[in-house]
């Protein structure tokens, strides 16, 4: 059998993966619930009812990143990869995600970006490719790393990767560190087309259907 951890921004995440949680508990897997932020979608209700029918579920919430001293700089980066995203012409037709990515990058890039030569299709690419790098660069999440160890995790499911407020990049660049498989979740139809991008590939995307399967490619 398996131990999973099975990560999300919040319990509601878990709606949809629901009969996939039941299922793995069912063939003798451990899977353990962690969410970041508490919700009001009946979310904490769902995984409570999953533990009482499984007694290899179980749920908690994930410790804090305020000693993560590389967080500031990190989520800078990720920021900027984001509002790169949403400069691409396939996007003009999509103001509010640009708005919102825009609200969030750094000064200095919006700068940059709007002057050439990395106004241009070619000078985002540069420019992602340079934030991308730095962003590889950044040390792991050290809270991320302790949780894994103590978990001891087999799998690492990570149903919010797209949400550029949680952790679950974190969780991911550390699994990589420790040598732990990880997957992507998508939850819902537009998580792969208007969020931010997936820029540390995990070793499986789950997707469900082949419109994302187009997107997540």
């Amino acid at each position: 059998s398996m131990n999973v951890l099975f990560s999300a921004l919040h319990f509601g995440y878990f709606r949809n993966f629901e009969s996939v949680v039941s299922a793995l508990a069912a063939r003798g897997h451990r899977v353990h619930l962690l969410a970041e932020e508490p919700e009001r979608f009946g979310g904490q209700e769902l995984v409570e009812r999953l533990a009482a029918a499984h007694p290899t579920v179980s749920w908690g919430w994930a410790a804090s990143r305020d000693e993560d001293r590389w967080l500031p700089v990190a989520r800078k980066l990720r920021h900027g990869l984001e509002y790169v995203r949403f400069l691409d012409p396939r996007y003009d037709d999509r103001a509010k995600v640009r708005q919102v990515a825009e609200e969030r990058a750094p000064r200095a890039l919006i700068a940059l970006l709007a002057a050439p030569p990395f106004n241009t299709g070619l000078g985002r690419r540069a420019i992602a490719v340079g934030l991308r790098e730095a962003e590889r660069l950044v040390p792991t999440s050290r809270t991320a790393e302790s949780a894994l160890r103590d978990f001891a995790p087999d799998l690492l499911l990570l149903a919010s990767l797209t949400y550029s407020r949680s952790q679950q990049i974190d969780y991911l660049k550390a699994a990589r560190a420790l040598g732990i498989r990880t997957a992507a979740c998508v939850m819902g139809f537009d998580h792969l087309s208007s969020k931010a991008p997936i820029h540390i590939v995990p070793d499986r995307v789950f997707v469900w259907n082949d419109t994302q399967r187009l997107e997540a490619v």
